[in-house]
Order: C-alpha cells, then sequence, then structure tokens
C-alpha cells in the first residue's frame, strides 16, 4: 500500500510540474499579477508577452519592472474590452516596459498613494484613431504620483492624464498623436516640467470640470520649461468628450483652474493659438454643481517664448475668425493668447480673474492677445456690433500684471 500511496504523490507532483511549464510566458505573468500581495515583486522578462484580459492588481508595496520600453512588451491587441493594466494601492511602482493596443486605457491607477511611474510606453497601432484607447498613463483620485521618462502616443483622449489628485510630478516625459499630450484635471498642486509635447492636438491642458466627486476645483498647477511644438493633429476624440472641444493646434489651454502659473517654456508652430484660457461657461455645457468654480482665476503667464501661431485656426477658433468678421474684426491671424471674455454676471470686470502675462517673447506678425468676447458672440450681434471681439497688439493694461510665484511641489519624493 505504501508503494502505491507513493507512485500516486510521484504522479500529482508530475502532473503539477507538468502543468506549471505548460504555461506560456505570458500565463506566467498573468499569474504574477494574479498572486500578488504586499511587498511582491512582479519581473517582466525582455520579449513580446500577448494577453487577451486586464492585468489587475490590489496591493501595497509592490514593483512591476520590466526589461526596458523598447525590451518588455505587453500587447493586448486580442482585448474585446477592458484597459491593460488595472491596479490600486499603495506605494506602487511601475518600471520598466511598454503596453501596446490595449482596448480602453493603458495603465490606470487609482485610490492610490506614493506612485511611481518610471520609464514606460504606451502606444497604439497605426494611426491616432478615435477606436484607440481614451488615456495612456491614467492615475486618479491619487495622493503624490511621480511619472517620469516616459512615452505615450495615440490615446483617443489624453496621453498622460492625472485627475483628481493631491502633488503630482510630470517630467521628462514624452507625448505624442493624442489629442491632449498631457493632462491635469481637478488636482491639487502638479509640477509639469521638462516634458516635450508634439504632434498632439492640444499639448498641455489644465482643466477644471465640474460635478466630479474628490476634488471640485484644480489649483496650484506649475507648467514650466516644456517644449511644446507643432500640436495640429486633428482632434481624433470620441463624441461627448471634453477634449472634443480642444482646436487643433492649441499649444496650452487652461479651463476654469485656479493659481495657475506658466513659466520658461518654448511654445511653437501652433495654427490655432499658443495659450487659450477660457471659463467652462465657454464649452455651453451645464453646470449642476452649485459650489463649482467655472472661471480661470489667477494664471500667470511669464518668460516664454511663443512662436508662429495663429495662422489656420481650427474647430471653434475657426468659427470665432469667421464670425468676428461679421462684427468688424479681421484676424489675419489669431494672436498667440486667446481669451474667451466671459462674465457670466459673475464678475464686473476682466481684471478681477488676475489673468497676468510678464516678460512674454512673441513673434510677430500677428497680435499678442485676443479677448473674443463669447458671451456676446453670435452672427445676428456681430452684424449690430454687439459682439466686440478685441485684439491686442501688446497685452493690455488690465492684464500686465504679476502674481506670487507658485510654490514647488515638495511632497512627491525624488527618491522614489
Amino acid at each position: 500500500m505504501a508503494f502505491f500511496r507513493h507512485a500516486a504523490i510521484a504522479a500529482a507532483w508530475l502532473f503539477i510540474s507538468a502543468t506549471a511549464q505548460a504555461l506560456t510566458p505570458s500565463e506566467q505573468i498573468l499569474e504574477q499579477f494574479i498572486d500578488a500581495k504586499d511587498g511582491s515583486v512582479i519581473t517582466l522578462p525582455a520579449g513580446r508577452f500577448e494577453f487577451n484580459t486586464t492585468l489587475s492588481i490590489s496591493a501595497n508595496n509592490v514593483t512591476i519592472k520590466g526589461a526596458g520600453m523598447d525590451k518588455t512588451v505587453l500587447s493586448f491587441k486580442d482585448q474585446n474590452t477592458g484597459n491593460g493594466i488595472d491596479a490600486t494601492g499603495k506605494h506602487l511602482k511601475f518600471e520598466d516596459f511598454a503596453i501596446l493596443d490595449s482596448k480602453a486605457d493603458g495603465l490606470k491607477v487609482q485610490n492610490c498613494e506614493d506612485l511611481v511611474i518610471r520609464r514606460v510606453s504606451v502606444d497604439w497601432s497605426g494611426p491616432p484613431k478615435e477606436t484607440n484607447g481614451g488615456y495612456g498613463l491614467y492615475p486618479v483620485a491619487c495622493k503624490r504620483v511621480l511619472v517620469e521618462d516616459s512615452v505615450i502616443r495615440g490615446a483617443s483622449d489624453s496621453g498622460l492624464y492625472v485627475g483628481q489628485t493631491e502633488d503630482i510630478v510630470l517630467r521628462r516625459n514624452r507625448v505624442t498623436e493624442n489629442v491632449a499630450g498631457i493632462e491635469i484635471e481637478n488636482s491639487l498642486r502638479a509640477d509639469v516640467y521638462d516634458n516635450d509635447a508634439y504632434a498632439n492636438t492640444g499639448g498641455i491642458l489644465v482643466f477644471s470640470m465640474p460635478d466630479l466627486p474628490v476634488i471640485q476645483n484644480g489649483a496650484g498647477t506649475r507648467v514650466f520649461n516644456n517644449r511644446i511644438r507643432n500640436n495640429n493633429t486633428p482632434n481624433f476624440a470620441g463624441k461627448g468628450n471634453i477634449v472634443g472641444l480642444v482646436p487643433a493646434g492649441t499649444g496650452v489651454m487652461i479651463l476654469a483652474n485656479r493659481d495657475v502659473e506658466v513659466f520658461g517654456n518654448t511654445i511653437e508652430n501652433h495654427q490655432s493659438a499658443s495659450i487659450i484660457v477660457t471659463s467652462f461657461y465657454a464649452s455651453e455645457r451645464p453646470i449642476k454643481d452649485p459650489n463649482y468654480e467655472a472661471q480661470a482665476r489667477n494664471t500667470y503667464i511669464h518668460d516664454n517664448v511663443m512662436l508662429n501661431a495663429g495662422y489656420e485656426p481650427a474647430g471653434i477658433i475657426a468659427e470665432i475668425k469667421d464670425g468676428a468678421w461679421w462684427a468688424g474684426v479681421n484676424f489675419k491671424r489669431m494672436p498667440h493668447v486667446l481669451h474667451d471674455g466671459i462674465k457670466a454676471g459673475k464678475i464686473q470686470d476682466i481684471a478681477e480673474l488676475n489673468l497676468c502675462f510678464k516678460a512674454n517673447q512673441m513673434s510677430q506678425p500677428q497680435d499678442a492677445f485676443a479677448n473674443l468676447d463669447l458671451e456676446a458672440a453670435g452672427t445676428l450681434k456681430a452684424l449690430v456690433r454687439w459682439w466686440k471681439p478685441r485684439a491686442y497688439s501688446t497685452i493690455p493694461a488690465a492684464h500686465d500684471c504679476s502674481l506670487p510665484p507658485l510654490p514647488a511641489v515638495t511632497a512627491v519624493s525624488a527618491a522614489n
């Protein structure tokens, strides 16, 4: 009997071993995600690995590390639905791998603290298209986020998006052929610097949206020392997405955010405008949240270089240019900086918004600034000259001002 018992145990062990050996490399990676617990290190070897399902993880103090963005590729081209990677937890670190062709978002991390994403690539094959996933790297509802040295291409919403999050550093990333290259939305305290944003629809967006549950009004974003260039890709966002309103050829767009400082950037070759500052009212969408602040306030734009903008406006900016002709305003080129000019009965004077400019270098021949007076826009109002968009060859006195510099984001440790 002992002989048969030992033989059965040996046979079972051989079966288990054979089963383990039969796992494909992709299945072995999937098992690592399934088995991950607090403190796990998931090592992704070099190679291309195919998945038809989302890789999910919910644990703390986890590191997921590949052999390099160009060496470890996680392909999700056979997915029918879902993100590439879903994660939640504290002290998560993602490094040195690529995500390709996820059906929805590339890497989504939510309800996290102390997140590091470093040298991660997200891409969708082929030209930019609406059917690509919405977001490349997508931290949301987090605290203390660092994203650096990563590359994102082809997202149909935002390549590198951080939303409803506190204390953010985004640096040395490359974003291209997304609708929005980088987007900070409804977040507090963000430093966005040393990034290269090119060939997107809009280079860098700083937005606050209504009716979001975690942070109602974003504030405290610094956008500095970035190269923002040639963001003229036609908008390919899905119908109804707010980024679908971003005109092709937008360098920087600030929507309803507070305490934003934009400085030291090179912003060049944008067919609509170098910088657009606007309220949420301009979207003509309803606002249900009584605590939402729809105006962009305390915006300080200084020491930037703005080159060659407004030469072939697209989207709503093209419509404004055409409509302004009926109001007797002939924009040969749109000015570098555009403001919607909407008061919405909330303010008496645009100067109350503290939209300030200092020491920016702007190329000619177009004007420096335009107040688009969108509150009075419309063909009939234009014909009777009630709509009065105004262009200025230099920054007007109401905006020739300065604001105190914002503090650096220090809560994100550079030692991560």
